[in-house]
């Protein structure tokens, strides 16, 4: 469930984004209840830590069914052109 909500978070599309309250909204009814415990607690892999944020797909490793029905919030890849302009 981190996909969706981080994906929505940080949306170029700013009018589609999550404002603070609809984002703590949808953690705790979404997040939370279907995350299990163990994966809640975890602490971020150090090795990803440092991977791009843009060139991360948080979405990889995802169920194809769970990508399916969030799909909705999943934020399309960074254009080119935004790449080169910001090198």
């Amino acid at each position: 469930m981190w996909a969706p909500l981080f994906d929505r978070m940080t949306t170029r599309d700013v009018g589609r984004r999550f404002k603070a309250s609809e984002a703590l909204q949808f953690f705790e009814e979404q997040v939370i209840p279907l995350t299990p415990k163990s994966i809640l607690s975890l602490t971020p892999d150090a090795k990803r830590a440092y991977e791009a944020y843009d060139y991360y797909d948080r979405w990889k490793y995802l169920d194809p069914d769970f990508v399916e029905k969030w799909a909705a919030y999943r934020e399309p890849p960074v254009p080119r052109h935004i790449h080169f302009l910001r090198e």
